[in-house]
């Protein structure tokens, strides 16, 4: 199968660069948005769908790459636990010189504010694990993978610009931020070869940020 599909390597990878982040943007905001908007319980629904849809394409990521997991390494919990602490420092450095959070922060904080319930709980989950989970498995996963015969340097950029650009940056400082952690990402996802460990580091953050 890895064999089939390396044979259609460049419209492979153009499709992903394409449709990846499409892929991203729906499965990021349809649970979300369903928090924010809909009933209570319609909303637990429609997060559990979410992620069952991002579990299989998690195992089909892992079938055709064998990039997805693998039994714990405690040398890669370390690295991405480095990683969370130099984007804690990133993103202390990018406050004090540049004060005031990007628009997609503000508009998660204003949500925040005014959830409640189970709506709160589905919406937090939404940020800590659908995100996370589908960014990385798209981001670090297939796109890595499908830039694969491309130069390195662009396997890393290319990804990078696109997960910041999907945070709709509004400032040089909100590009500076996005791309500085999709860059600590990637360095985690390209140290260790598999993504359940760029998974982690991007989880760890977004919990710290929920509750901060």
């Amino acid at each position: 199968m890895r064999k089939k599909l390396s044979n259609l390597w460049f419209p492979t990878a153009l499709s992903w660069l394409i449709l990846g982040p499409i892929l991203v943007a729906l499965v990021d905001g349809i649970p979300a948005g369903a928090a924010m908007y809909g009933k209570p319980w319609p909303a637990v629904i429609v997060f559990v769908v979410c992620l069952l849809g991002i579990l299989l394409l998690a195992y089909v990521l892992q079938r055709v790459t064998k990039t997805m997991i693998e039994k714990i390494e405690w040398r890669s919990v370390v690295i991405a636990f480095i990683a969370f602490l130099l984007n804690l420092l990133l993103q202390v450095a990018m406050d004090h010189f540049f004060p005031g959070r990007p628009n997609n922060q503000e508009i998660i904080n204003q949500a925040l504010k005014h959830l409640s319930g189970v709506n709160l709980v589905v919406f937090e989950l939404s940020g800590i694990v659908i995100g996370p989970l589908i960014e990385e498995i798209v981001f670090r996963g297939w796109l890595v993978w499908a830039t694969s015969k491309w130069y390195k340097v662009l396997q890393f950029i290319l990804p990078t610009i696109l997960f910041a650009w999907l945070h709709e940056p509004t400032r040089l400082v909100d590009w500076l931020t996005y791309g500085g952690m999709g860059a600590l990402f990637m360095a985690v996802r390209f140290k260790t070869g598999k993504v359940q460990y760029s998974v982690m580091t991007h989880m760890g953050w977004n919990l710290f940020a929920v509750l901060a």
